[in-house]
This record gives C-alpha cells, structure tokens and sequence, in this order.
C-alpha cells in the first residue's frame, strides 16, 4: 500500500523552517508528531522551560512528558474513571474534575467489565452512547451503540481491532490504553482552539477545519484533512474576547470564505482544558502546542429533555495541519505589536482546486507553500500543501 507522506514530509520540514525563523538566536528546535518523552531528548525541565543535556534551551513545539506519564495526552484522561481501582499510575484524578463541567458526559474505563458496566449505566440515561479508542483519531476506532443488547457485539469488534493494531488481548489493551465511554451528541459541529508557547510569547487561536473526500487507487474514496483557518491573538483562549463581535472572516479563493466567531463557551472549555494541562508541569510536564477540539451539539435524554452542550474532546500536543497557520499568524503578530488579531489558512488541496490555492497563495504577502506540484504519494495527484 502507498504511504502519503511525500507532500507531508515538506510541510514538516517547512514548519521547522518557520519555528526556527521564531525561536531566539541559541534555541534548538524540535517538532513532534506526538507526545514526546523528555527522556528521549535527553532534556529536563527547568524553571524557564526544557533544556537539553549541555544546557542548550528547546522549543519543543509540542507536548513533552516525562516517559512514564506520556498517557495522559490521550482522551481517557479526559473523565473519571468507572472503577477507579483499575486506573494505572499515570492517570491524574484531579483532571476530569477539574474539566468536568466543559466535557461530554462519559466514563474511562480500564477493564472489560467496566467498559460494559460504563456503557449500561449510561444507556440508562442516554439513548445512544458510542465507545471511543485513544489511539484512534478522525473517527476510527469509535463505535455507537442505542441498547444494552448491542455491549457483547461491541466488546467483540474492539477486542478484534485490539489485536489487529496491538497484537494484544481485549483487557490487557484496556488495561494499558484504557477506553472512553460517552453520551452521543447530535448536531455536532466541531472547533479548534490552539494554544502555542514560543519561547518569548503565548499566543492563541480559533479555528475551522475543512475536510476533503479524496479518490485514491489503494484505499478508494477517502476522507482527507483540507487545511484550517484560524485567527490569532496574544495570550491564552480568554483573550479571543478583543475580536469584533461578529467574528472574523478568513477568505477563501475556492470555497466559500470561513467566518471565525468563537463564543464566550468555545473559549471557557478551551482555556478550562489549557489550566488542567498547566497543572502537569508539577510532573515535569510542558506543552508548547496544545490544540483543543471543542464541540457545540445536543444530547438527548431518555426522559425527553434535550440540552445544548459545549464540550472539550481531546487535544493533540503536536505539529498538525493548522501549524502552518498558526506559526504565519505569529510571526504576522510578532512584526506588528499594534495588530489586535491576524488570520491566517492553512490548505492541503488537491488537482483543480490545488492549483487555485497556489496562484492565490502567490497574492498573498507572506505566504508560505511547502508543496506546490506532483505528488506521488498521492497517485501522481496535483498537491497543493501551503499557508497563506
């Protein structure tokens, strides 16, 4: 099977260029694609942030734990545990209280008799919950279930990914990995709130994604990531409050232009999630990119009542495909100390609407493409990957 790295491959090596280009004179720069454990850097953290081992600052751009702790960054760390019994040593209790009241309704489970427990105890009050894989992302390893009478089958189809993606049996994965169990939410529309730390300034922006049905030769149609537009200002979520109130609009030459409104609710659970994940840094914790999926939606009872949500998922501490966006956006910020806000896109496009995308990006000033052409990884597809 093809990887489809190629056109990726440059945009990281872009997003290096671009940090390097923020980061003071004497930093070195790593980007992740993950959590990363400081252990493998041979870093520690130190008052005014990591150091490697000759004392050489880092911006790690990204999330980085000490090894044994690196869990936390998946979404089980998000709700308390149905048996807290069974918790590993790296989960931390105090979390999901703390962003209890800006989350989906839902359980951690460790177990296979907790997940099961956790799903029936929610069925009696949800009418639909769905079973969510921390390894999983973008809607793979996520199953829905209405009844009680549907647990044993669902236990079956993630015992059998278990060993597929793990090679390991149903509660030794649950064991190590842990599972999530939550209420269903209709309407859903979903958001990104990033924080970034650079090593002289805190930045945060609001964003919208875009998705991409993709035709390929190996796996046919599928869904794939189209880029982001965001709108950035200093300092954390909260002061996304000094745009105008009708929002910001992100122009877009192919599709209709994005306009950026986050409400007082978007930014409370983004920077709700933001102060749990500074509580870490007592453990040795620091995240420089932490980019929050937040979701307005419904969820329904089974008494009838209906109630509208606005809900912190997950975040991802890692280089993604709105970093691009984010770090133009910064360095717009960082030029003019008068700008209130900057708006930046981020595009990953393909054939007719890829080529549209690269003559826009040439108008623009301070663009950045990191692919424009060809790629192969994409069955010989025109790629268009760039920020502008």
């Amino acid at each position: 099977m093809t990887e489809h790295l190629t056109g990726i491959e440059a945009r990281d090596r872009g997003v290096t260029e671009l940090c390097a280009e923020i980061a003071p004179a004497g930093y070195r720069v790593v980007i992740t694609h993950e959590a990363v454990a400081l252990e493998d850097l041979g870093a520690r953290l130190t008052d005014d942030g990591p150091v490697d081992g000759s004392g050489t600052p880092l911006w790690i751009y990204g999330s980085s734990l000490p090894r044994d702790l690196v869990q936390r960054t998946t979404k089980v760390q998000v709700h308390e545990p149905f048996d807290p019994d069974e918790t590993p040593a790296w989960f931390d209790h105090r979390f999901p209280r703390y962003v209890s009241e800006t989350t989906v309704p839902g359980r951690s489970c460790f177990s296979s008799t907790s997940l099961a427990g956790a799903a029936a105890a929610l069925l009696e009050e949800y009418p639909g919950v769905r079973f969510k894989d921390p390894n999983g992302a973008s809607g793979v390893g996520q199953w829905s279930l209405r009844s009680t009478d549907e647990i044993e089958s669902v236990l079956a189809s993630v015992a059998a990914d278990a060993r597929a993606s793990r090679d390991l049996e149903l509660n030794d994965y649950l064991a190590h990995f842990g599972f999530v169990v939550e209420a269903e939410v209709e309407d859903v529309e979903a958001w990104s709130v990033t924080v970034t730390r650079t090593p002289d300034g805190c930045y945060s922006s609001f964003g919208s994604l875009r998705e991409l049905s993709v035709e390929t030769t190996d796996q046919g149609v599928i869904q794939n990531y189209g880029g982001t537009s965001i709108v950035m200002v200093r300092g954390d979520p909260c002061e996304l409050v000094v745009l105008p109130s009708g929002g910001v609009v992100a122009r877009d030459p192919v599709a209709e232009d994005v306009r950026l409104a986050p409400t007082p609710g978007i930014i409370n659970a983004a920077q709700r999630y933001i102060e749990g994940i500074r509580l870490w840094e007592a453990d040795g914790a620091f995240e420089t990119r932490a980019n929050v999926d937040v979701i307005t939606g419904t969820v329904a009872r089974r008494d009838g009542s209906r109630e509208e949500i606005t809900a912190a998922l997950e975040e991802s501490g890692r280089v993604g495909g709105a970093s691009p966006a984010e770090l133009l956006a910064i360095r717009e910020l960082r030029k003019d100390p008068d700008l209130a806000y900057a708006v930046r896109s981020s595009r990953h496009s393909f054939d007719d609407a890829a080529r549209r995308y690269a003559d826009h990006a040439r108008t623009v000033a301070g663009s950045h493409v990191f692919w424009d052409g060809i790629d192969a990884g994409f069955d010989g597809k025109y790629v268009f990957i760039g920020a502008f």
